[in-house]
């Protein structure tokens, strides 16, 4: 049985083993908060003030000068010359040849062939028909009779009127009848025979003939001909004429400027500094308590099942590092804390306020 001793031993010793109980209690903790402050720094500035200023510099002015100069220049003046030339021309020379080609020339031929012909032809039959007769019979007023169509009828004839006499009444009524009887008809069949005929037929054949045609071959032949042709022949000229000189003479001019002198001054600005700030909170701390060992000469008891306690977490539950279930909550909670307490997450100060807590 579970809880059972091994070997005997004493009842002290088959108890079941002792669980470790934690308790939580608050502790408080100090941890520097950053708090940025404005304060008032002196700082030096580059100023600028506006100063007149005398300058000298040199200007060019440009005189006009005019002189009469001689310049020699080259026209193209035209001339007309005559020369020989010599052309090859093409002369068309003309002569009959004998060709020869060919032609389709149609022809008429008979043929023979079959062909199938429908004649009728006059048969006699002989067939059955049915032909409607009758005839009158005189029968008593009220009799039902059959007719040649297999119906019943009853007719009261003109003798219902008479009913009340004491001799009976008659009626004269139409007895039809059907009758068949043969009959010879003739009809009219087609009969298909295969019938010879002829026909003409145009067909077409080719026959090579000869003809007198006259053609034109083009031969080449030497033309010597005069021919004017003008050409540009350079010419040398003098010309005078005036032409219009610009010389830089220089000269001294002063002039006033405004220009902008850089100095230093000290001035006071505002700048921000992050401060760390001393501040008390209370955090909740769970101790447990150490237990003994079990007695090895006993098996021990199966400790009750404890449910998971939730997970309470606040800002600063950083108790129990040195177990492993405590390091657990701390890992999974150390991003949580600095945005409960307002430090973003990219602060440069983040590793510190944890290494001071």
């Amino acid at each position: 049985m579970a809880g059972a001793c091994s070997q005997p031993c004493t009842t002290e010793a088959c108890q079941p083993c002792p669980t470790r109980t934690c308790q939580t209690h608050l502790v408080e903790r100090t941890v520097m908060t950053p708090t940025t402050v404005m304060e008032k720094r002196v700082v030096q500035v580059t100023k600028f003030r506006p100063e007149i200023r005398e300058q000298t510099y040199t200007v060019y002015d440009q005189v006009p000068r005019t002189r009469q100069i001689q310049e020699e220049y080259t026209v193209m003046v035209p001339e007309q010359r005559t020369r020989t030339v010599t052309d090859t021309v093409q002369r068309e020379v003309r002569r009959n040849i004998e060709q020869q080609y060919t032609v389709i020339v149609p022809h008429q031929e008979t043929r023979q062939a079959t062909r199938t012909v429908c004649r009728m032809v006059a048969v006699p039959e002989t067939r059955m028909v049915t032909q409607a007769s009758g005839h009158w019979e005189t029968r008593p007023s009220g009799q039902s009779y059959t007719t040649a169509y297999g119906s019943e009828e009853s007719f009261a004839g003109p003798g219902a009127a008479c009913s009340s006499c004491p001799q009976p009444c008659s009626v004269r009524v139409w007895v039809p009848e059907v009758i068949q009887r043969p009959v010879t008809v003739t009809t009219m069949k087609p009969v298909y025979e295969q019938q010879p005929y002829q026909y003409t037929v145009t067909v077409y054949k080719s026959e090579t003939r000869t003809r007198t045609v006259e053609v034109a071959e083009w031969q080449p032949q030497q033309v010597t001909r005069q021919e004017t042709y003008t050409v540009a022949v350079p010419q040398k000229r003098v010309q005078s004429r005036e032409i219009t000189e610009y010389r830089s003479v220089p000269r001294q001019q002063r002039s006033q400027c405004t220009v902008m002198v850089p100095y230093q001054e000290n001035a006071e600005v505002q700048v921000p500094v992050c401060r760390y700030v001393a501040q008390k909170v209370t955090v909740p701390v769970e101790t447990c308590s150490s237990v003994a060992p079990c007695p090895t000469d006993c098996v021990p008891q199966p400790a009750p099942q404890i449910s998971a306690r939730p997970s309470i977490f606040t800002p600063f539950h950083l108790v129990g590092i040195g177990s492993s279930n405590d390091a657990r909550t701390w890992s999974s909670n150390a991003s949580t804390i600095p945005a409960l307490l307002g430090i973003p997450s990219a602060s440069p100060f983040l590793p510190l306020f944890f290494f001071l807590y």
